[in-house]
């Protein structure tokens, strides 16, 4: 069963050809699990709402084939992270993710249990 899992512990996400505000924002549609109190959809911008201590998760609903190719822009503040976690099996997946204090970018195998970012 492969999945997709995006978190963010940034308060800005924005395109490259434009950063939104928090202004007018629209609940996302139903192909994602999500706090909707965490996400917003603004334009075609999603914006994710977290911290140190808790991330903001959103998770696809749907199944991604065995074979697939993702593609995004990411625009982060200061002492952000984000991270994609790709293939989830239980509780273990691969990870992907963008530490903006390091300047570093990471691939490797991670642990996530749902309720507890």
């Amino acid at each position: 069963v492969l999945s997709l899992i995006i978190t963010s512990c940034s308060g800005t996400i924005a395109t490259t050809k434009k950063e939104y505000k928090i202004t007018p924002a629209v609940a996302l549609k139903s192909d994602w699990n999500l706090n909707t109190t965490e996400w917003f959809l603004e334009k075609d911008t999603l914006r994710g709402i977290g911290g140190p201590m808790h991330w903001g998760v959103i998770e696809s609903k749907k199944k991604l084939p065995e074979n697939y190719e993702i593609a995004f822009n990411v625009n982060m503040t200061k002492e952000s992270l984000f991270e994609i976690m790709l293939n989830i099996d239980k509780e273990q997946y691969i990870r992907t993710y963008l530490y903006q204090i390091d300047q570093n970018i990471v691939i490797g195998r991670g642990v996530y249990k749902k309720g507890t970012d």
